[in-house]
């Protein structure tokens, strides 16, 4: 036995023959949607969804130093993406993490409608611990 990268002919050959076809697994022919905002001649931030299933994925953002005054309206044009694109892909649960004590990252989460679901011990690395956030969603 040993284990190698997937092929795509792997994947439909367990699609085929799965143990539990009945299962629900979509498999995704794209997992990682990554954008940026910008204006004019900079960029305000980037940031994008990583599907986990075919209903929850992970939300990011990396704001620049270019933000300033443009804080208020990036983050409301942000948060109106996130909606627009867990509806066209049926996203119901939304997740992002926090490394604690980062009070601008705190804000800015509860700002986009997350609300806090648990610590994360070590999430990154010895003594980092995270907090867990989610934004629920209808999927339609």
């Amino acid at each position: 036995m040993e284990f190698r990268q997937s092929t795509e002919e792997d994947l439909k050959f367990v699609e085929k023959y799965s143990l539990y076809p009945s299962s629900g697994k979509v498999i995704s022919d794209q997992i990682d949607f990554i954008y940026t905002l910008d204006h004019g001649d900079y960029i305000l931030g980037v940031g994008g969804f990583r599907l986990i299933t075919d209903s929850t994925a992970w939300a990011w953002i990396d704001l620049t130093e270019y933000v300033g005054s443009h804080l208020v309206m990036t983050l409301r044009v942000i948060k109106e993406y996130m909606e627009i694109f867990c509806r066209d892909h049926h996203i119901r649960r939304l997740q992002a993490w926090v490394e604690r004590g980062f009070t601008e990252g705190l804000r800015t989460v509860r700002h986009a409608g997350f609300v806090e679901e648990y610590m994360m011990h070590d999430f990154l690395g010895k003594g980092r611990d995270a907090i867990m956030f989610v934004k629920y969603f209808d999927g339609e």
